[in-house]
């Protein structure tokens, strides 16, 4: 039987080839299908990064349009408020205006009377309404008769 080792190969036996072919394509195969799960594991990890990062860029991004929401309503609010402190300087110097043109109006009309009512002269009247001479002067020839 020593012999015949000798002459007889295991690896040149049609079955021994035929055995080592199966076990080679069944090898094959199953790194194929590793390899096919490899690469599923690896699509759904991509799958799985690109979900989180999309969820990341769009937390950022609500984050940054907040800030600038926030940002735009203090905005609104600073010039809502400079708005109203003007209205009320505007408001304030018309009242001032009003109030002078009243003082006016009521200069105008004591001197009309005091001019109307008396025969005091021009500087006396203008003394006593405490207004310009040129002022008692101008209201004077608008009523005195042509």
């Amino acid at each position: 039987m020593e012999h015949i080792s000798t002459y007889f190969k295991i690896e040149n036996d049609v079955l021994y080839i035929k055995g080592q072919r199966d076990a080679l394509l069944k090898t094959e195969e199953k790194i194929r299908e590793a390899e096919e799960k490899i690469r599923k594991e690896q699509q759904k990890l991509y799958e799985e990064q690109q979900k989180r990062y999309e969820a990341e860029q769009q937390k950022r991004y609500e984050v940054e349009q907040q800030k600038l929401y926030e940002e735009q309503q203090k905005r609104y609010e600073e010039q809502q408020k400079r708005y109203e402190a003007e209205q009320q300087k505007l408001e304030a110097e018309q009242q001032k205006l009003e109030a002078e043109q009243q003082i006016k109006q009521n200069q105008h009309d004591f001197v009309t009377n005091l001019i109307l009512s008396t025969n005091l002269p021009n500087e006396t009247i203008a003394n006593i309404a405490n207004v310009t001479l040129s002022f008692v002067e101008d209201l004077r020839k608008t009523l005195t008769p042509k």
